[in-house]
């Protein structure tokens, strides 16, 4: 759970942010006019949802190795990657087989993944060290690529790993394993619904890389933050961290088929801004990259915007604790956020928020 289902819960939440279309700009911070909104696609989807999901991760890991290699490593602050979480939770996921194959209702294909987990399991050490072995490439290969060692075309091949490792962590699915498994025994046995090869993948991915890497470098920036989570904030939501912040600019990447304006993506990137706001860090503008299309839409923080996010935020919170997101016994309704808030969770030592 997290700020995204906290929204998709909660009508009230959506419906507390005003339509902000018309004060969008681009990165030059030019309003967008109607045609600015109808621009022709640059990378086309393709595949299933499913592997449209791998795709948007690995570019992910892609954008934060640009990113790093643009403004260099001395000057990005990073958190661990989710994917070594995946390592950690894989041998988890391997014996968790029959929540993971009730839902299929392909008797074939749950026969055969069954076979799958089966020999999953009796490999299992010599499975983890494949997966860890390849993580610590994955992971050297994103360092080399951002100091500039390492063409874009095989840091592409690591990250695909790490969406798949990624996937493991969120949703467990344990699709990584196949790799392994057909090395071992010359067959996949969790890969029946692919309908994309990991080559058409990847150039899908180089594609979308080229662009972000061609339109950040045009923009002045001195200092990256990766991911940042916003604590307490994330823990009380059950979960929240932004794509990056530049400077004093908040930025969620969506690789969407769609160049549009969706209320339900603007609750979203403000919930991120105010909890940076909340904990001092200071965001001047916040937006959404597209980075099928290569643009992205820009909110102004005003003076009115920052009063009105710490209300939101308040909503935000208040209702997390309406749908059991968190169950701090320190904190009760009415609170207020801020430094009287922080200061109380300090105070009780509550270690589960902060």
């Amino acid at each position: 759970m997290s700020l995204t289902y906290l929204l998709d819960h909660s009508s009230d939440l959506r419906k507390m942010i005003p339509n902000l279309k018309s004060q969008l700009t681009n990165s030059n911070g030019k309003i967008l006019e109607k045609r600015d909104w109808k621009p022709e696609i640059l990378v086309p989807s393709i595949g299933k949802s499913y592997e449209a999901g791998t795709i948007g991760t690995s570019f992910d890991y892609v954008a934060r190795c640009i990113l790093t290699k643009i403004v260099g490593t001395k000057n990005v602050e990073s958190r661990s990657i989710v994917a070594e979480n995946g390592a950690k939770y894989l041998q988890i996921a391997l014996y968790d087989q029959d929540q993971a194959l009730i839902y299929e209702k392909d008797e074939s294909i749950r026969k055969e993944r069954a076979e799958g987990y089966k020999l999953a399991q009796e490999c299992e050490d010599e499975l983890m060290q494949y997966i860890e072995t390849n993580l610590d490439l994955a992971k050297e290969a994103m360092h080399e690529f951002s100091i500039g060692r390492l063409s874009l075309e095989k840091l592409v091949s690591h990250t695909i790993f790490l969406a798949r490792l990624d996937a493991v962590f969120r949703t467990g699915s344990i699709v990584v394993v196949d790799t392994f498994l057909k090395s071992k025994f010359g067959k996949s046995y969790f890969s029946q619904k692919l309908t994309i090869t990991d080559n058409q993948i990847a150039d899908n991915v180089v594609q979308l890389a080229k662009i972000f890497e061609k339109y950040f470098k045009e923009i002045p920036m001195s200092h990256v933050s990766l991911n940042p989570v916003f604590l307490p904030y994330s823990c009380l939501v059950g979960g929240a961290d932004a794509d990056f912040i530049y400077d004093s600019t908040l930025i969620d990447i969506k690789a969407v088929t769609k160049f549009s304006y969706r209320g339900i993506d603007w609750a979203q990137v403000l919930g991120y801004a105010a909890m940076a706001l909340a904990i001092d860090i200071e965001i001047k503008e916040a937006g959404i990259y597209f980075a099928r299309y290569g643009k992205s839409a820009i909110l102004k923080i005003s003076p009115d915007m920052r009063r009105f996010l710490f209300k939101y935020l308040d909503s935000i919170l208040e209702t997390a604790l309406e749908l059991n997101l968190w169950n701090c016994p320190n904190i009760k309704k009415p609170f207020k956020i801020g430094k009287d808030f922080l200061d109380k969770l300090r105070k009780e030592k509550c270690t589960r928020c902060l």
